[in-house]
């Protein structure tokens, strides 16, 4: 018998989830595995007292207590909880609870366990927001397509020649912005889920420079750029349609972001075993408090008057790709000065 009570002890502290057996009356925890307390069980503790830090059962504060729902139904329960750490972090929490019946079928104790769920739940949270920010994107150029091929088709009216070329203008931007949203989502989506590994190979900087820059000719073809590489720059191992892609974006940015007569800069030098990127302008500039922001997919810098077209995707693309390449991305920005982004490489030898 003790062999076989110590057996079950050694399962129950190998356990990786916490793990608990709860006296159904007094919600006195008679027994916790190591991975839910470590050191001696205070005596007496209650399971609100030491799993979410309450001085109260959970029920009393909007959540569903196991303790009291499996007295009650004397079945087997399976909820979530948000509970708050003694560091005050919020975790979410799946709790699965079992009753333990006496001789007579009443409900003597609770065996608990917990999975932290919390990262899962914060990806379901961005997941959604995606979607909704997607649809949002989506519905807005698609409206408007519509819109002006609806206005065309209307058999009472005849357009003249200059009024139907503006309509059909306006839905080739449109298109444009679709087929563009559509791009970054897909290339963001593919970045997030790693579904393409990167086809590194030698490229010099100056070839990934010319090459961003031809794939922007058409919205450069008015704008002064001012290249300026280091000397000695080392080629890199990269994956050269990734890079371009970062440099593009970039570079749409500080031209969307900055008058038609000001130039935009780019750069390259070598600082140790790196190799810092630089693509600046002298337009609008952002904001400190949203440096650290705009990073992030969808997130666009509030401003005065109409937001200027953009999906808010390119910068978080960009994010992706240094750091899936071992750098870093940031900015030096002050408004009404303009904005400096720069975009760190290292210098990689590969190995055999």
């Amino acid at each position: 018998m003790t062999q076989n009570h110590d057996f079950i002890t050694n399962v129950i502290q190998a356990l990786n989830h916490p793990f608990y057996v709860i006296d159904a009356d007094t919600y006195v925890v008679r027994m916790a595995n190591t991975a839910a307390y470590t050191g001696e069980l205070p005596e007496g503790i209650t399971c609100y007292a030491l799993t979410h830090h309450q001085s109260a059962p959970c029920d009393r504060f909007g959540e569903i207590c196991p303790v009291a729902e499996i007295k009650r139904g004397k079945q087997p329960l399976l909820v979530e909880h948000l509970h708050y750490n003694a560091e005050g972090h919020c975790e979410a929490l799946e709790v699965h609870a079992f009753p333990i019946f006496d001789a007579d079928g009443q409900v003597i104790g609770i065996i608990e366990y917990t999975l932290d769920i919390t990262e899962r739940k914060e990806a379901e949270r961005l997941k959604d927001e995606f979607i909704a920010m997607v649809s949002h994107e989506l519905r807005t150029p698609l409206h408007h397509i519509k819109g002006y091929a609806t206005t065309l088709l209307q058999t009472d009216v005849v357009w003249d020649a200059a009024t139907q070329w503006d309509f059909l203008s306006s839905i080739n931007r449109e298109a444009d912005r679709l087929s563009d949203l559509i791009e970054k989502i897909l290339d963001l989506s593919r970045l997030e889920a790693g579904l393409a590994p990167m086809e590194r190979e030698w490229y010099q900087i100056a070839d990934l420079v010319d090459g961003a820059l031809m794939g922007r000719r058409g919205l450069l073809a008015t704008r002064a750029i001012e290249v300026d590489l280091g000397p000695d720059l080392p080629a890199l191992f990269v994956d050269g349609r990734e890079i371009e892609l970062v440099l593009s974006n970039l570079i749409e940015n500080a031209a969307k972001y900055s008058a038609e007569d000001t130039p935009i800069k780019i750069g390259a030098l070598r600082e140790a075993d790196q190799v810092i990127l630089s693509v600046a302008d002298q337009g609008i500039g952002i904001p400190k408090e949203h440096q650290g922001r705009i990073f992030e997919r969808f997130y666009r810098v509030p401003r005065a008057g109409p937001q200027l077209p953009g999906t808010g995707l390119g910068l978080a693309i960009c994010r992706r790709i240094v750091e899936a390449h071992g750098g870093r991305i940031w900015v030096a920005s002050k408004p009404g000065s303009g904005s400096c982004f720069y975009a760190s490489l290292p210098v990689d030898v590969p190995g055999p």
